[in-house]
């Protein structure tokens, strides 16, 4: 039990729900119905991918983690569990089971080939990333790149990509502008410090923010370009309603979750501390800008939609962490636009 905790905290498992939640988006945007045995194939190359992914992320920075607390605490390759040579091992036994899920899930050549552009997307970054210096922001964009790519791969288990809608474009806009926020901007500020001091190029760092002895400092570049690129979800996801003959109250639902998720990341640019930051919990916007896209398409799906967002609606309410979901987040935005 303890390997496998530790394997999972190594390779992130926990953050096993951002690729999933992307395939399976992808194939309900193209008409599937998604099945039981299909999710289970979904889960399984979704782990493959995952584990391929944050696995070179830590072959490619461990001179650049190797110091940094969190990372040491996470990473079985630092603490020296695994050698390279079986870390290497796990991940390229990776790439055969991700063609094998492929496979399985009958994917066409279409898919395979959009699925390796998603593959070499997610590599570029992974090696370049931290070496990239001023390049750093044009490489920190193959993330959500790949991520797109992915969506795509899944859309084409159903329908071939030439069938793709404008809708269905502006869903991938949202998916860009959200992956590129929660990897460039909002992860960006915990290894901050140690990135600098390692010698690291990171997209944060490069805008000029400052992280020491815990303490965080950021510009106001960053806060500008965080807000704008967060708020345009509102005009892509108003014309993808407007483009599906939306009902009014389809508006509402995703402008009340954006609105969610711009107070929660409207606080959490306001913490100056990173430990506070992780307190937080800097994620919490991205779950609410899932939301808001999912709201935009699952209004055709009426047997499945209520159920959907009555568990939204919850989430906030029976996910509690010291008080920073919900109503209490309402007050200190408040606070953060009054000072």
């Amino acid at each position: 039990m303890r390997k496998l905790i530790e394997f999972i905290r190594t390779f992130r498992l926990e953050l096993l729900y951002i690729v999933l939640v992307t395939l399976v988006f992808g194939l309900m945007v193209a008409g599937e119905r998604v099945v039981f045995s299909q999710y289970i194939y979904l889960i399984l190359l979704s782990i493959s991918i995952h584990i391929f992914g944050y696995g070179i992320n830590d072959l490619t920075d461990f001179k650049y983690d190797k110091d940094n607390p969190r990372h040491v605490k996470r990473s079985s390759l630092i603490k020296g569990l695994y050698s390279r040579k079986w870390f290497w091992i796990i991940i390229l036994i990776q790439l055969p089971l991700v063609f094998l899920w492929f496979y399985l899930l009958n994917g066409s050549v279409e898919t395979i080939i959009i699925a390796c552009i998603s593959i070499l997307f997610l590599g570029l970054y992974n090696f370049f990333g931290k070496r990239a210096g001023r390049w750093i922001y044009l490489v920190d964009l193959f993330f959500p790149l790949s991520m797109v790519c992915l969506f795509l791969a899944a859309f084409s288990f159903a329908q071939p990509i030439s069938q793709i809608s404008w809708s269905e474009i502006l869903l991938m806009v949202s998916l860009f502008l959200n992956m590129f926020l929660a990897n460039s901007i909002a992860s960006g500020f915990y290894d901050l410090e140690y990135d600098v001091k390692s010698g690291a190029s990171t997209f944060v760092g490069q805008l000029g923010n400052k992280a020491a002895a815990y303490d965080l400092s950021i510009t106001k570049t960053t806060r500008i370009i965080a807000h704008a690129t967060y708020l345009l979800n509102i005009p892509v996801l108003v014309m993808q309603l407007y483009l599906n003959g939306a009902s009014w109250w389809a508006y509402l639902i995703v402008l009340l979750f954006l609105f969610f998720g711009w107070t929660h990341f409207l606080v959490l640019l306001s913490i100056k501390n990173l430990e506070e930051m992780a307190r937080f919990d800097p994620f919490t916007w991205l779950v609410y800008s899932f939301y808001a896209a999912t709201v935009a398409w699952l209004f055709y799906l009426p047997d499945i939609y209520w159920v959907v967002i009555v568990l939204n609606l919850l989430y906030p309410f029976v996910i509690n962490r010291k008080g920073h979901y919900g109503f209490s987040t309402f007050r200190a935005s408040w606070k953060v636009l009054r000072s």
